[in-house]
């Protein structure tokens, strides 16, 4: 468990679980592996996961790598139509 500041200045943190701030992704190509390869225990699928955080204030995302270490942010734009 862990808590960073955003860059808007809010505090976020994975340390009430479940939460909404912290997601977790799978490449199409894991979770063919997953469903039709692998019968992975729900330990072993967290580790899969690439772990994402989305600020509930500003909306970025935190993509973390490996080493849990910010690795990527974006910031979300408005598409105007």
């Amino acid at each position: 468990m862990a808590k960073m500041k955003c860059k808007c200045g809010e505090i976020i943190s994975d340390s009430l679980v479940p939460n909404d701030m912290a997601m977790h992704f799978f490449t199409d190509k894991q979770l063919h592996q997953i469903l039709y390869e692998n019968f992975i225990s729900t330990i072993e699928l967290a580790k899969t996961a690439n772990k994402v955080w989305s600020c509930n204030n500003c909306g970025r995302l935190y993509f973390f790598g490996d080493n849990n270490e910010v690795i990527k942010v974006y910031a979300l734009e408005s598409v105007s139509g």
